[in-house]
Order: structure tokens, then C-alpha cells, then sequence
């Protein structure tokens, strides 16, 4: 029983650093824009009108959304640096950001990641979802891909989403969770969690299902680099290729169906077929 509040709290303590800094540099951001707003106004001598400032405000942090989301990822990942120095041990151990073994589990799994986010997209399609849901998670992808910092969008997107999400959640909160409680068990409530702090109720749903499927990954192969693979790949192809496919085209579209789903069935059968990889144990132990 010790083990497995022990557990719960740490992998509680990692999701809440996760989830705070994300706050602090929003926090961070509406102060940064206040100032500006109040120098202007003091320049100009306009009237103040705080409800308006404070839509601004909020309209400010979702125009930046991937640039607070790279910064509070930056502050993250460097605020473990010195958790684990204190405690002496191995940042890349603690967090699983190990080789990968067979060298070509990543290739594989950027496989899986394009064709899978093909194959979702198409199914959620068909399936019977209500507009408003839509029209919700339209609004959030809608701010993540905000063309006027294309760069930047992508960079959050591609890359720093990816590597700090499978640090925290599978590097840091299953693993942690792994030592109080049944694998199923934490594989579950780890991907519940990711799929949580998703936003939108399409979004939630997939994410945990994506958040099932990486750490399977992870599980496989002992290291978050595959399953930041397949995360990376997902997202670039989830947000910058699938839209590229003309749905307004019957052939296309189911040709791109069948074809991104045996793409997906030949990958995952690779990845199956790989030996499973035993990675050392983080210095806290299982």
C-alpha cells in the first residue's frame, strides 16, 4: 500500500509541475502584455477600460499559444536538471531517454505515427459526432496552427510538444505509477491523464488513445525515443499532411484510407515483430 500512494504522489507531483509551469509563463505572458498595454496608456493618455485589457489579454496568450507552449517546455524540461542532480541521479536514466534498440524502432514508429493520424482522421469523419464538438475542436486546432508564426506552430507542434510530452507522461508519470500499481493499471490512468490536459472532448478522447498506444510503445522498447517518433510523426502528419488530402474526392479519399491503414497494419506488425528491449531502471527503482 505504501508503494502505491508513493507512486500516485509522484507521478501527481510531475503532472502538477507539468501543468504549473504551463501556467506560470501564461501568467508570465498576461503580465508581460499588462505592462505594455499600461505604458501605452500612459503615453497616450487614453481612458482604461480593464475589461477590455483582459480580453486583450486573453486574445494576446492565444495568438502566442505555441510560444508559451515552447518556453513552459524549455522551463520543464531544465527545472528536472536539478531535481535529479540533488537527489544524484542520472537525468537520461530517470526520464528513459535512452538509445533505442533495434536501431530502426524509431523508423518504425515514425511509420505507424503518419499512417495512423491518416487513419484517424478519416475515421473520425465518419464518425456520427455532434457539430458543436467539431466546431470546439476546430477552435483549439485552429489556435495551435496559427499561420501567422508558421515556424513557430510547427516547431511546438513537431518537435517541443513531443519530446517534453513523452518525457513527463511516459518517461516520468508511468514509470513512476509502474512501481504501486499493475502495468495495465498505470498505463491507463497515465494515458487518461495525457488525454485530460487535451482540451477539447475529440481531442481528449484521441489523445488517450494515443496515450495508450506510446506507451505500449515505450513498454516495448524501454526507451521514450520511439514513442516520441511516433508522436512527432503523428502530429507533423495530423497537422500539416492530412489536410492535403482531397476530401471532396470519393477515390482519394478511400484510396487513402486503405492505403494509410495497411501502412499502419505492416508497421505495427514490424514493430511487433522487433525483440523487446529490457532498458536499465531508473535509479528510484521499480
Amino acid at each position: 500500500m505504501k508503494k502505491f500512494f508513493l507512486a500516485i504522489l509522484k507521478a501527481a507531483c510531475y503532472t502538477l509541475l507539468f501543468f504549473l509551469l504551463q501556467v506560470l509563463v501564461v501568467a508570465a505572458a498576461g503580465v508581460v502584455f499588462a505592462v505594455q498595454q499600461g505604458f501605452e496608456f500612459a503615453m497616450d493618455g487614453g481612458s482604461f477600460d480593464a475589461f477590455a485589457l483582459a480580453g486583450q489579454g486573453a486574445d494576446f496568450v492565444l495568438q502566442n499559444a505555441n510560444l508559451i507552449t515552447i518556453v513552459s517546455s524549455a522551463a520543464a524540461l531544465f527545472f528536472l536538471w536539478p531535481v535529479f542532480a540533488v537527489q544524484r541521479k542520472k537525468y537520461a536514466l530517470e526520464v528513459s531517454l535512452l538509445p533505442a534498440r533495434p536501431a530502426l524502432a524509431p523508423a518504425a514508429a515514425i511509420l505507424l505515427g503518419l499512417s495512423f493520424a491518416f487513419v484517424l482522421s478519416i475515421v473520425l469523419d465518419l464518425l456520427p459526432i455532434p457539430e458543436s464538438m467539431w466546431e470546439e475542436y476546430e477552435q483549439y486546432s485552429s489556435t495551435l496552427a496559427d499561420q501567422s508564426h508558421p515556424l513557430i506552430a510547427f516547431l511546438a507542434t513537431v518537435l517541443v510538444a513531443p519530446v517534453t510530452e513523452e518525457i513527463f507522461f511516459r518517461g516520468l508519470v508511468y514509470t513512476r505509477l509502474k512501481r504501486g500499481m499493475p502495468t495495465a493499471v498505470a498505463l491507463l490512468v497515465e494515458s487518461a491523464i495525457f488525454g485530460l490536459l487535451h482540451g477539447a472532448a475529440i481531442w481528449m478522447a484521441y489523445a488517450f488513445l494515443l496515450g495508450v498506444l506510446m506507451t505500449l510503445l515505450y513498454e516495448k522498447f524501454g526507451t521514450v525515443l520511439v514513442s516520441m517518433a511516433f508522436h512527432a510523426a503523428f502530429n507533423l502528419a495530423g497537422g500539416y499532411l492530412v489536410t492535403r488530402v482531397d476530401t471532396e474526392s470519393g477515390v482519394v479519399y478511400w484510396a487513402a484510407l486503405a492505403i494509410a491503414a495497411a501502412v499502419s497494419v505492416a508497421s505495427a506488425a514490424w514493430i511487433v515483430s522487433m525483440p523487446k528491449y529490457r532498458a536499465p531502471l531508473a535509479q528510484g527503482g521499480e
